[in-house]
């Protein structure tokens, strides 16, 4: 586990420090919205935690179009893309489509505290472990996933990336207007931010 934490890090420093940027020193490119060489299914089986420390089942997100972000508070290519997050989680054209945000930190209260009482509009929960459909030997943090109301991960992006570009918005528009349920919210759903 030490080992993979440590291989994570150094992961993320590489694509924080030699992964391309845009024209200007330090720009986030445009994601290239690129489908996954395998075909994937969502992982409704996964139990995560949420901010209150009570277990929340990724199964309250089936039937929804979910921008899914796998990231940690200790990396800088995370924290860099998190603005441009929230603004596309800020977007009103999206208000079908869920935003999750699942941390990989060692401990919750490292991702209480940097989320604190910032009043993001995503759901941001915490896991111990990733199912291994998602994340591969060699993906590194962030890495962000859409997934479709059928259950399909249609994107996988690794490295971060300015998600509030227009080209995002209108394939999340088109894709959250196919969600299933879209007008009955899950009981059981966690809500933006994890506050009541």
């Amino acid at each position: 586990m030490v080992v993979g934490a440590i291989l994570t890090a150094g992961w993320c420093l590489l694509l924080y420090y030699f992964l391309p940027v845009g024209p200007g020193q330090g720009e986030l490119l445009v994601p290239l919205m690129q489908r996954p060489a395998t075909p994937t299914l969502a992982p409704y089986e996964w139990t995560l935690e949420g901010l209150d420390g009570r277990p929340v089942s990724f199964e309250t997100f089936r039937g929804k179009t979910v921008f899914l972000n796998l990231w940690a508070t200790w990396c800088p290519p995370c924290r860099k893309e998190m603005p441009s997050i929230v603004s596309l989680a800020r977007n009103p054209n999206l208000s079908n489509v869920e935003f999750v945000c699942v941390s990989i930190d060692d401990s919750l209260d490292s991702v209480r505290k940097y989320v604190g009482d910032k009043n993001w509009p995503m759901t941001f929960l915490h896991a111990e472990g990733v199912p291994d459909r998602l994340m591969r030997e060699g993906d590194g943090l962030p890495t962000t996933f859409v997934i479709g109301p059928d259950g399909r991960v249609r994107v996988k992006e690794v490295g971060s990336a300015q998600w509030d570009d227009s080209t995002v918005v209108e394939y999340l528009k088109e894709l959250g207007s196919a969600s299933l349920d879209r007008n009955e919210p899950s009981p059981n759903a966690p809500t933006p931010n994890n506050q009541p």
